[in-house]
């Protein structure tokens, strides 16, 4: 079997086995970074990191103002 073969089929079992886990917005955004070239695609993927490190990072600040807001109920 040659190596081009065994990374395809690798490769659609990889996908298939995680696409049932995609939204409509993560599947458009796969589809950007697959149709974009190399350079602009690692950009791509910077940003959608970045920004979901921003959006958990404000999670947990609202998760500590609840916590610190019933905490001082009980005062």
């Amino acid at each position: 079997m040659k190596p081009q073969n065994f990374l395809r089929e690798m490769a659609n079992y990889v996908f298939k086995q995680f696409c049932q886990e995609l939204d409509g917005a993560s599947l458009e955004n796969l589809i950007d970074i697959v149709a974009t070239p190399n350079e602009r695609a690692a950009e791509i993927v910077e940003e959608d990191s970045n920004d979901d490190e921003d959006a958990d990072d404000e999670e947990g600040e609202e998760e500590v103002q609840e916590d610190i807001s019933e905490d001082s109920d009980d005062i």
